[in-house]
């Protein structure tokens, strides 16, 4: 068996014709793409305040993957027990994608700039409202 060189004019112009078809029609492919990745994982983006606040969450139900830095900074607070305000310190989510656990259910998390983005796959997480008072599924 003869196989004739890689190198042929045909090969190369379907190979062209093949590659220039792809990137002709990239945007359609990602829209298309998209879809069916949305079919298994959600992705939320959370803003402001509500972005503080499910980090505030994030940390006391979940656990944090051990991989990847850490991020931790203070803010001035008021302390009952000792009546008076002090510098409290707190973990804050990295920069990174960080995973976060709650059992054996995962998703990962960013943060940038007091916004959020969570990417979960659909099932893992129930879709309850948490009331963030008393830490129960409403």
């Amino acid at each position: 068996m003869n196989m004739p060189p890689l190198t042929s004019g045909t090969k190369m112009v379907g190979g062209a014709a093949i590659i220039g078809v792809v990137a002709g029609f990239w945007n359609y492919i990602k829209v298309y793409l998209s879809k069916i990745y949305s079919l298994f994982v959600v992705r939320v983006s959370v803003s402001g305040s509500a972005s503080t606040a499910i980090a505030m969450l994030l940390s006391k139900q979940f656990k944090c993957s051990p991989l990847g830095s850490k991020n931790y900074y203070g803010e001035s607070e008021y302390v009952r027990p000792i009546k008076k305000n002090q510098l409290v310190g707190f973990e804050n989510i990295p920069d990174e994608p960080t995973i976060w656990w709650r059992g054996k259910k995962a998703f990962d998390c960013k943060w940038r700039n007091s916004q959020s983005k969570f990417n979960f796959s659909k099932g893992n997480i129930s879709e309850g409202r948490i009331d963030s008072r008393s830490n129960r599924r409403v």
